[in-house]
């Protein structure tokens, strides 16, 4: 039995449209024709207050992540009241349920947001795991300054396989040290 898009509020006010469909069985086809006028139009109306009275009762948040305890509650709902009808409900399969427009935006804006702090954070481990990667090598070429001159001959490999047009310059490490080399003296307007 289909239920028709039904407007149903959450406990936390937010509307919702809902469809969904009814599995059920006629246990005493007597009680089906008797004790009620046309019992699929009553499943049907009973189904409506279900849906309401079960989501009226719980928080967008529960209905988003337990969609199948919410539907079995609505089932349990509905069992019970066409149980005096002959009508056992076997399953409510919740087909459909629409979130209003402005919300769903602000759920994606806040999912983005989400995302983006996580990346921060990522970023910034690496950042700081990278840092003390290079404090350790900055403490061995102190202590080994051979490894230095192994590293500028890594880098000049790798860049010469590139078939690029780089032009590199090689300079000691003299000349670059500001506080003794030539450079240093230049800078302190000494230079030569």
């Amino acid at each position: 039995n289909d239920v028709p898009g039904q407007s149903v509020v959450t406990k936390d006010n937010i509307s919702l449209t809902i469809d969904a469909v009814i599995f059920y069985r006629v246990r005493d086809p007597g009680d089906a024709v008797n004790k009620v006028t046309n019992a699929r139009a009553s499943i049907g109306m009973a189904a409506m207050g279900a849906l309401r009275d079960v989501f009226g009762s719980v928080p967008l948040d529960e209905v988003l992540q337990e969609r199948e305890a919410v539907a079995e509650r609505i089932r349990i709902n509905l069992d019970d009241a066409t149980d005096p009808w002959g009508i056992d409900v076997r399953h409510v399969e919740l087909t459909d349920m629409q979130l209003p427009h402005d919300l769903t935006r602000a759920m994606a804006k806040e999912a983005e947001a989400d995302r983006e702090a996580r990346s921060r954070v990522i970023k910034a481990s690496a950042e700081r795991e990278s840092a003390s990667k290079l404090a350790e090598a900055q403490e061995l070429f102190a202590r080994f300054p051979a490894l230095m001159e192994l590293r500028r001959l890594q880098v000049l490999s790798e860049v010469g396989a590139e078939n690029n047009a780089t032009r590199i310059m090689m300079l000691p490490d003299t000349v670059l040290d500001f506080s003794n080399g030539p450079l240093g003296e230049f800078l302190k307007g000494g230079g030569k």
